[in-house]
């Protein structure tokens, strides 16, 4: 008997593990670190990474059942803005001005 394969299960633990490290990594500065292209590079990687096994894992496909073009307004430009909006995290917040800091 072959067993099932859990995809929900390895998609969360996969997303707080990967989450984690990035979490890490910002608390640590290391991207405060990296140049602009740099930030780039690795937010493009990241998307591209999510969009390809979207494409190709068929049970990842399944699983989501569309929930990701839902929870994206159905929108590539809300997928594509997430590298933008990484860079500004990694530069820092002023809450104080409420600005992304230099």
């Amino acid at each position: 008997m072959k067993a099932e394969e859990d995809t929900g299960r390895v998609l969360l633990v996969a997303g707080v593990f990967f989450g984690g490290l990035a979490l890490a990594a910002l608390a640590s500065g290391v991207f405060s670190k990296l140049g602009e292209g740099e930030a780039v590079a690795l937010g493009a990687f990241a998307a591209l990474f999510a969009i390809a096994t979207y494409a190709l894992d068929r049970r990842v496909r399944r699983y989501l059942g569309g929930g990701l073009r839902r929870a994206a307004g159905a929108s590539p430009a809300a997928i594509a803005a997430a590298p933008s909006s990484a860079r500004t995290s990694a530069r820092g917040w002023d809450a104080t001005r409420g600005q992304a800091g230099d």
